[in-house]
């Protein structure tokens, strides 16, 4: 009997051992091979002909492996394909169906959109994406400014780790220091279906020489503005810094003022507090914005010497950088009330606070009384330190 056992064991070991050494000789079951595998990074989605669209996909080719339609070992970590059909789905089964790699979509890091598309409206190359299992994730959404998104993608094929990587890298790093917004498909697709509520994103464009990114390759510039899934304008520079702080999307943005009194300072700001009231009068609804915000000083040129010690200097200075942001809120607000497209998605006040008057409005929300809505702003800062000397004395600088 123990012979028995230790030769059924001897066999297990032996049958274990063959299963291992199948596994490291094939790889794994029911995987394709590596230089099969073809994992989108990026999608580009333009017009074609005839109503079409015309889909470019950016593939990730960390291995430069020889393909039979480019790349060589040491090559572009980049394979571009593209397709033409009359949907987005169509263009994308087409892709599939013509290319030797098995395409993953399922880490896609981002959706570059040209504004022709843009203009056409987005719902149904967009919501082909949340009806189909192969996009788990939720990209994030741009808007190519002045180029195609195809062009945006083949400028890029050199970038290194990969396009989809430094995009992203490039929103984050740039969200936190200049005025742009980069959003996810998946919560632009539910906004644009709320009126009242109208959704934004970043423009993106290649610049070879200068650019706000790790490489120096991708520049997100403006806000592209939307009324439903359709874009109808843009926000440039101070225009979007005032919509991120009037609408709390500000996390570290820089901001320069100057004070009556002389010097000229440059703040790192957030929105640490806003309130929103709406009231109803004859003329229609009438909001009111109130933005409390935090600034820390980062550097200040030409300025009295004492004047992180002087109340009145210290005023001065929250006056000034007070007045710079609520001149950006305003024009901002009327940029976007002359689009048609409530992006601080004041209807939605408008809504939870008074539903009776949004059942009459909310028809001709955009087109109309968005449109002519009288919107007071109020901006107050608050300094909370300048550089290296605080004002625990002084309390709130």
């Amino acid at each position: 009997m123990k012979g028995d056992g230790h030769r059924i064991g001897l066999r297990l070991a032996v049958l274990i051992t063959v299963l291992m050494a199948a596994v490291v000789l094939t790889g794994c079951w029911g995987g394709a091979a590596m230089e099969k595998t073809g994992l989108v990074a990026l999608m580009g989605i333009d017009t074609a002909p005839e109503n079409g669209y015309r889909v470019t996909i950016a593939v990730v080719n960390p291995l430069g492996l020889p393909t039979p339609t480019g790349g060589r070992p040491g090559g572009p970590p980049e394979l571009l394909r593209s397709a033409v059909g009359v949907t987005v789905g169509d263009a994308v089964r087409s892709l599939a169906a013509t290319t030797y790699l098995d395409l993953g979509f399922t880490d896609m890091r981002g959706i570059v959109v040209s504004q022709a598309v843009a203009r056409k409206g987005l719902a149904g190359p967009l919501e082909f994406m949340a009806r189909s299992r192969q996009f788990e994730e939720t990209p994030m959404l741009y808007v190519a400014r002045g180029e195609s998104a195809s062009a945006i993608l083949s400028k890029s094929e050199q970038m290194m780790p990969d396009a989809g990587e430094v995009l992203v890298g490039t929103a984050t790093w740039a969200q936190n220091l200049f005025p742009v917004y980069a959003d996810r498909v998946f919560t632009f697709l539910n906004q644009m279906q709320t009126k009242g509520d109208e959704p934004a994103t970043a423009g993106v464009s290649i610049a070879s020489s200068e650019g706000h990114g790790p490489t120096l390759a991708f520049r997100l510039t403006g806000t592209a503005m939307f009324r439903g899934d359709r874009l109808v304008g843009w926000l440039d520079g101070p225009q979007s810094l005032g919509w991120l702080v009037a609408t709390g999307r500000a996390k570290k943005q820089i901001l320069s003022a100057q004070a009556h009194n002389g010097g000229t300072f440059t703040f790192e700001i957030g929105g640490d507090r806003r309130r929103i009231r709406v009231t109803q009068t004859s003329a229609g609804p009438q909001a009111d914005i109130r933005v409390d915000v935090g600034a820390q000083l980062m550097s200040a040129g030409n300025a009295p010497a004492d004047y992180w010690a002087s109340p009145a200097a210290l005023a001065a200075l929250r006056e000034g950088a007070a007045l710079v942001l609520t001149s950006d809120i305003r024009s901002a607000l009327r940029q976007a009330q002359g689009a048609g497209a409530d992006i601080f998605s004041l209807g939605e006040y408008v809504r939870l606070q008074d539903p009776a008057a949004w059942y009459g409005l909310k028809g001709n929300w955009n087109t109309s009384s968005f449109q002519h809505m009288t919107v007071t702003v109020q901006v107050l800062v608050t300094i909370r330190s300048v550089g290296k000397r605080f004002c625990p004395i002084l309390g709130p600088c």
